[in-house]
């Protein structure tokens, strides 16, 4: 999961030399960026289904073996076109991966630290997102191939070892996604996506606009890579936490304090204007928006459970939640943001937090009937 999480943040620091030594705009360097996400939307719910029929580790085996393949992929690659395919490979076995991870971990862990124990997967597996810069600064400095086949060679060996460990008891459920919208409670489905895809649509606001937002109000390169740092330390400490909260007092209490933290921290981040301060509230953004991962999933587990359909399919839709959110806030960012408009996206997503915590407040307080 971290070498996953790596690829995905491992492009950055690299993404200048390809720009150079191929020609790429603007556009074509955004197209290359985009391929990982685009690539887990489309193998969360093939890795979704392959993991409610064959089981979590034999899943995450077969995709991690195809995130090896695409890394080598990627380091022999010269042409645009290849590269764009091995990104939008390595994030098709991404897909694939973390739904295999996920449904594999909750299948093994206790019911009663179930979330407790998705939360530390999701926390730790972050890591790779501090591991990415460095590892692609250190392939634009030396060899790009070595670093790639490198990976690629790790991620083989982990699979090597990841054989002998057991897998857990019980048959996999067959089913689809369709089947699991079909006998799911719809609009509670939909709630525990929409928990998910918010946050994640303010957390690719933050990343697409909040280095530009410090750079226009004086911050330096190296104070903008800080704040990033923090913030990736915060994005992996906040899962396990929130995990271990939803274990002890539920999902309600943790969403509610969350959407209010959420609301506030996007309203300042539209007006702050001192460097100190943006660099503070993205900060807290990060890890308000990285808590909501845990109450999600179980929710969504919960759903594929309740639909006979096998969990797989609802930690499938929690990565289609992932990376479309992602992909959401930066459109809106890219549709909305200018000199004169740029705190807008902040204000828009403050404005689904409190819209959401509104409506989900309502429902809470409209009377059962028979009681």
């Amino acid at each position: 999961m971290i070498c996953d999480t790596a690829m995905f943040a491992v492009l950055a620091p690299l993404l200048p030399d390809y720009v150079d030594e191929l020609g790429l705009t603007t556009s074509e360097a955004a197209v290359m960026t985009a391929m990982f996400s685009f690539g887990v939307i489309a193998g969360a719910l093939p890795g979704g289904y392959v993991a409610s029929r064959v089981g979590g580790k034999r899943t995450v085996l077969v995709a991690a073996m195809i995130l090896a393949g695409a890394c080598v992929c990627f380091a022999l690659a010269r042409s645009l076109i290849l590269l764009d395919a091995a990104r939008l490979l390595q994030g098709i076995a991404g897909g694939a991966l973390w739904t295999g991870a996920l449904t594999w971990l909750a299948a093994a862990a206790p019911p009663d630290g179930r979330a407790t124990a998705l939360g530390w997967l999701i926390g730790v597996a972050t890591l790779g997102s501090l591991v990415g810069p460095p590892l692609g600064a250190l392939g634009a400095a030396t060899s790009v191939e070595v670093v790639f086949l490198g990976v690629a060679l790790l991620v083989a060996a982990l699979c090597l070892a990841m054989q002998r460990l057991p897998e857990p008891g019980g048959s996999p459920a067959g089913g689809s996604p369709a089947r699991l919208l079909q006998r799911a409670s719809l609009p509670r489905t939909a709630r525990a996506i929409w928990t998910m895809l918010l946050p994640m649509c303010g957390f690719g606001v933050v990343l697409a606009l909040g280095p530009l937002r410090l750079d226009a109000f004086g911050a330096g390169a190296a104070a903008i890579a800080a704040v990033y740092l923090i913030a990736g330390g915060a994005e992996m400490l906040t899962p396990p936490l929130a995990g271990r909260a939803v274990d002890r007092t539920g999902i309600a209490p943790l969403l509610r304090v969350a959407r209010v933290a959420g609301a506030l921290s996007f309203v300042l981040l539209a007006a702050a204007r001192e460097p100190l301060l943006i660099g503070t509230l993205l900060v807290v953004a990060v890890a308000v928006a990285s808590s909501f991962s845990v109450p999600a999933g179980v929710r969504l587990e919960e759903a594929a459970e309740r639909a006979g359909v096998g969990t797989g399919h609802g930690f499938a839709l929690l990565s289609l939640s992932f990376a479309g959110g992602q992909l959401l806030g930066a459109a809106l960012t890219a549709l909305l943001a200018s000199d004169e408009t740029d705190g807008l996206p902040f204000l828009v997503v403050a404005a689904g937090f409190v819209i959401t915590l509104a409506l989900s407040s309502a429902t809470a307080l409209r009377p059962v009937p028979g009681r």
